[in-house]
């Protein structure tokens, strides 16, 4: 779990991967990139929500970047398309929170 700037909340981001075939030597895994936003306590959903959530995934600019839309079925959960993701993300998030846009740096792996 990553602070947000300015004590504003936190957020989670995480992958999930799509089970791999079993027949192919060297899968090619497809998987989802994953947010949840928190308010300052950690632990209930960030109310208002963000919006304009997208992750840069590298630290170049060139580095593609990834849109993330809320999903209904989970409050305060943004997630991405599948896609060819790497199992470790460096990159950056940005979202607005309250109108203000955010950037936060990050690394998991």
């Amino acid at each position: 779990m990553f602070a947000l700037p300015d004590a504003r909340g936190f957020v989670e981001i995480k992958t999930d991967r799509e089970p791999a075939d079993r027949g192919v030597r060297k899968p090619a895994t497809q998987a989802r990139i994953m947010a949840y936003f928190y308010q300052p306590d950690g632990t209930s959903r960030m109310d208002p929500a963000p919006s304009e959530v997208r992750v840069k995934i590298g630290m170049q600019e060139k580095d593609s970047v990834v849109a993330l839309a809320p999903q209904a079925r989970e409050a305060g959960l943004y997630a991405s398309e599948s896609g060819p993701y790497p199992e470790g993300l460096r990159g950056e998030l940005e979202a607005k929170l309250n109108g203000d846009p955010v950037r936060l740096p990050f690394l998991f792996r």
